[in-house]
């Protein structure tokens, strides 16, 4: 099975978590089902999958979770952003692309 995009964004690839992903498609149907998980700490670990676009539940998380337990993810082309490093304070940061400086990062 061959990965779509080398690997960036093969939803349902892996058949073995397709049961995993009806369950919680089921479960969590709804915003506030998420947000309460996210206050009684029921999550093990919370990825942000694209953190620059894609960040509503982020300010919840960093109450609730230690820096840890948060994983942000940025795959975005601009080189520069104005909150890359805030969001890097406060959990493991994962950038696609490293720039040559990496100061222009920040």
């Amino acid at each position: 099975h061959t990965l779509y995009g080398f690997g960036y964004g093969y939803k349902l690839a892996l058949k073995n978590y397709v049961r995993l992903y009806e369950r919680d498609k089921k479960n969590l149907h709804n915003a506030t089902i998420i947000e309460n998980n996210i206050k009684a700490k029921h999550y093990s670990l919370i990825v942000f999958g694209s953190i620059l676009r894609n960040n509503i539940l982020f300010s919840l998380a960093i109450k609730h979770y230690e820096r840890s337990r948060i994983v942000l993810i940025d795959g975005e082309d601009e080189i520069k952003h104005k909150d890359r490093s805030e969001y890097a304070k406060w959990g493991t940061y994962f950038l696609r692309e490293i720039p040559d400086n990496c100061d222009a990062f920040m």
